[in-house]
């Protein structure tokens, strides 16, 4: 897992979350919306360079805007190894909701990445990796407190 976050970072991801996330699921709001082909041009467009942004290594503060979009100051606690939270990746409304939201504008997180390093597969064993999402976790996923939830 990287210890920095890096601009091209967000164009890395797991295919079947491409397959769902951003086909399945956005063609259906699209259909539902009935959105005009130029409006979901625009819509994709900006969400990309938002994505992109959020992972800029870079200490960009915005203040009140991390309630509204997912800017790096609050996306790095979606990276952070002992922390959970931040799970939205355009707007932080349902981390807001779920009390997942996690800004705490003092601090950033100790360390990137994964608590374990040793529970991923090796990045060189490509099927491994593809596969870890589906397997039997062992450890439950909490969220940690954060100054404002």
């Amino acid at each position: 897992a990287p210890a920095q976050l890096y601009a091209l970072m967000h164009l890395v991801f797991h295919p079947f979350d491409l397959l769902v996330s951003r086909f399945v699921v956005a063609a259906i709001a699209f259909q539902l919306t009935g959105a005009t082909p130029d409006a979901i041009f625009v819509a994709v467009v900006i969400i990309g360079l938002q994505q992109m942004i959020s992972h800029v290594n870079a200490d960009l503060r915005v203040g009140p805007l991390n309630y509204v979009l997912v800017g790096t100051e609050i996306h790095r606690y979606h990276h952070a190894a002992e922390e959970r939270g931040n799970y939205g990746s355009v707007i932080p409304l349902w981390d807001i909701v779920f009390g997942t939201f996690i800004y705490e504008p003092s601090r950033v997180p100790a360390r990137l990445g994964l608590d374990d390093p040793t529970t991923y597969p090796d990045p060189a064993r490509f099927h491994e990796t593809l596969l870890w999402p589906f397997r039997s976790a062992t450890l439950p996923v909490t969220a940690t407190s954060g100054a404002s939830r």
